[in-house]
This record gives C-alpha cells, sequence and structure tokens, in this order.
C-alpha cells in the first residue's frame, strides 16, 4: 500500500495575500518508506509580485524569488497535479493522518 505527501511553499499564510510557490508531491510506501517523487515544481499564481519579495522563505529559505518570477502559472499544472491525488491517499507535510 501507498499514499501521496502534498509538500507546499508558500510566500505566508494569509489565503488572501500569500501565494503558493512551490508544490512537491512523493509517493511513499508503507511496507520499505521508500519515496518515489511524482510531482515536484515551482509554480506562480495571479497577483505573485514585488510585494513578495521580503516574504520569509525567499530571506531564510533556498528559494529564489527570480525564478519564481519566471516558474509556469499553477493553472497550467491543475490537470496533472489533479490526476495524481486522484489515485492516492493524501497527506501533507506537518500533518498527522490515520492509518
Amino acid at each position: 500500500m501507498k499514499f501521496a505527501v502534498i509538500d507546499l511553499e508558500t510566500t505566508g499564510i494569509d489565503p488572501y495575500s500569500d501565494y503558493i510557490v512551490e508544490i512537491g508531491i512523493v509517493e511513499v510506501h508503507f511496507k520499505d518508506s521508500n519515496l518515489t517523487e511524482l510531482f515536484n515544481s515551482l509554480v506562480i499564481e495571479d497577483g505573485f509580485d514585488d510585494h513578495h519579495k521580503k516574504a520569509w522563505i525567499f530571506r531564510n529559505g533556498f528559494l529564489d524569488f527570480n525564478k519564481v518570477l519566471k516558474a509556469r502559472r499553477l493553472e497550467e499544472y491543475r490537470d496533472e497535479i489533479q490526476d495524481i491525488l486522484n489515485e492516492y491517499w493524501v497527506t501533507s507535510y506537518n500533518e498527522s493522518f490515520p492509518i
């Protein structure tokens, strides 16, 4: 049996003014905990701009603001991500889930 884990990197936690800038999804196998990368990409959403340059993830993290500016739009990945989510039990990083 296997499940998927989603890790989102964002510019903050306000759903009205912060944006997703990276999405990673891995497949985890219950028996041996092996990981398989299913999706990993920088993304840009409408509204992301120079205001977000001061976000914690760019000042303290590993992401590069200018690379996010050049990323493909989140909407372009919608079907690919949905196809992955349709095939797995899903959880996210730092969240508990029942087994």
